[in-house]
């Protein structure tokens, strides 16, 4: 980490203290709840500046399309190189194929929250050692 990303975990850490440090019926420490909080920091720094879904689920999405519209050219390729009955038969078992779904059709849900699990192994990397 950066010098000035030091004081600002410091800061949060701080802020996480002081938040916790009044509250009494609960059975974690202190610590553990200053640390919970931190780890939530930096997973959300992560997500917002390393995996950007915003950024990256439009890309994504484009080059599965790019992909589907690739496999249907070579699926219509493979159609022509048949017998002509055979391909008369496929053609007519699988009209709903005859041209590649619409970009609407096509959802991707990328699962963000497992990509978020890799965090968890920053700060035990990255710390730092007397």
């Amino acid at each position: 980490f950066s010098y000035r990303t030091n004081w600002k975990l410091l800061s949060a850490a701080f802020a996480s203290a002081a938040e916790h440090v009044i509250t009494f019926r609960t059975e974690q420490t202190l610590i553990e709840k200053v640390s919970e909080d931190l780890q939530q920091l930096v997973s959300r720094k992560y997500e917002a500046l390393v995996l950007r879904p915003a950024l990256t689920d439009p890309k994504i999405h484009r080059a599965f399309m790019r992909s589907i519209r690739f496999a249907h050219k070579d699926y219509l390729r493979s159609l022509e190189e048949l017998e002509e009955g055979v391909a008369t038969f496929v053609s007519k078992q699988t009209e709903n194929y005859s041209s590649p779904p619409r970009s609407d059709d096509v959802i991707v849900n990328i699962d963000w929250r497992t990509q978020l699990q890799k965090v968890d192994h920053i700060p035990h990397t990255f710390e730092k050692t007397p």
